[in-house]
């Protein structure tokens, strides 16, 4: 079951609309109603707001069930891709002109906050 299933079959069996979900978070309903169906929430502390908010373990609505180990293969693979997002962003900094590179460098660092933010918040739950 992916994340986005999760969050809305745990949303529904709690009998919250996603109204109120939006207006209890402060947050737009077509952000919210994005993320129940194919996007993923932009920043990392989005995730723990919902698990707190739904009264759910962060790790379930990121992993689901806990199955022999499965949440740590995923963490492995979660380090794994914010690795490869580390290394492609290095990259394309290398490639930008060096006028060009000040600017690209500081959308870099941005995004990189947002993928490592997650693995971080996820660390310290653990």
């Amino acid at each position: 079951m992916t994340f986005q299933k999760r969050l809305k079959e745990t949303r529904q069996a709690r009998n919250i609309s996603i109204r109120r979900l939006c207006s209890d978070l402060k947050i737009q309903k077509s952000t919210y109603e994005n993320w129940e169906i194919s996007v993923y929430p932009s920043r990392p502390q989005f995730y723990k707001r919902l698990a707190n908010y739904l009264d759910v373990p962060l790790e379930y609505l990121m992993f689901g069930e806990r199955k022999n180990g499965e949440w740590d293969q995923a963490i492995f693979h979660l380090r794994n891709y914010v690795e490869e997002v580390v290394e492609n962003i290095l990259k394309e900094v290398d490639r930008q002109p060096s006028s060009e590179g000040g600017k690209n460098l500081g959308q870099g660092r941005g995004l990189l906050s947002r993928q490592t933010g997650l693995l971080k918040m996820y660390q310290r739950q653990t």
